[in-house]
């Protein structure tokens, strides 16, 4: 199991939230087996935090550098790029 760390300025939270919810489906589909939070930067309001639950580094890897994922992550209206890290559980995943 691996986590994935998302960072993401957006300009509308709250319409976020909601693609973003939208989009689960397909991520299920391709490894995410929860959000495990989701929030605001408290100082930065428009600074989104989210951690998924991934089946595998692999999995998360492959989903994020798709053009699926390129395409999800263009639905979030962010006003930079969103920012993705992969956390391993373990070096054997």
């Amino acid at each position: 199991m691996s986590k994935v760390l998302i960072e993401v300025e957006v300009a509308f939270p709250k319409k976020f939230y909601e693609t973003l919810e939208l989009q689960a489906s397909v991520r299920q589909n391709m490894g995410e087996k929860k959000c495990l939070f989701h929030g605001v930067d408290d100082s930065a309001h428009n600074k989104v935090f989210i951690v998924f639950d991934w089946a595998s580094a692999t999995l998360a890897n492959r989903f994020w550098q798709s053009d699926v994922a390129q395409s999800h992550m263009s639905d979030w209206n962010s006003i930079i790029p969103p920012r993705v890290t992969i956390l391993r559980d373990s070096p054997s995943d």
